[in-house]
């Protein structure tokens, strides 16, 4: 079987969104792939991105580093701000921050929204450079 045949009808099998890795063991749990390579998940990731790019119509990408079939992909859910707090207690959080909400009065009508894991204030001080005459200002963060 094809490398490609055989990723198609995991997915298929799945009815998921995999990533690269999950798709491989499966493949060769299945013993729908033989490989003597080293990295096979690498093999697999490759062949999944040299068909999105090649304007295949098989894969498509489903969120950070997971693969579906076309047609079939799931809206991957951003994390929740519970998801966030449930993985800290876990311990697999990798770290609090800020999210932020910046102004400027050289940008009427305007705001700078973004993230950071240091200080907000500090953030804004790096955004204040030649291109923008005067410094932002905090209107509001919250520690995530």
């Amino acid at each position: 079987m094809q490398l490609k045949d055989a990723i198609e009808k995991v997915l298929r099998a799945a009815g998921k969104p995999l990533d690269a890795r999950e798709i491989t063991g499966r493949i060769l749990a299945e013993g729908l792939w033989q490989t003597n390579g080293k990295t096979p998940a690498a093999t697999v990731g490759a062949a999944i991105y040299m068909d999105i790019k090649n304007g295949g119509t098989i894969f498509v990408k489903a969120g950070k580093g997971k693969f579906a079939l076309s047609g079939a992909a799931k809206r991957v859910e951003e994390p929740t701000l519970f998801d966030y707090a449930a993985r800290e207690a876990e311990g697999k959080a990798k770290s609090s921050g800020y999210v932020y909400i910046l102004t400027n009065p050289s940008l009427k009508g305007m705001v700078k929204i973004g993230k950071t894991r240091r200080p907000v204030n500090t953030r804004s001080k790096e955004l204040y450079n030649t291109a923008i005459p005067t410094e932002f200002v905090e209107f509001a963060s919250l520690k995530t």
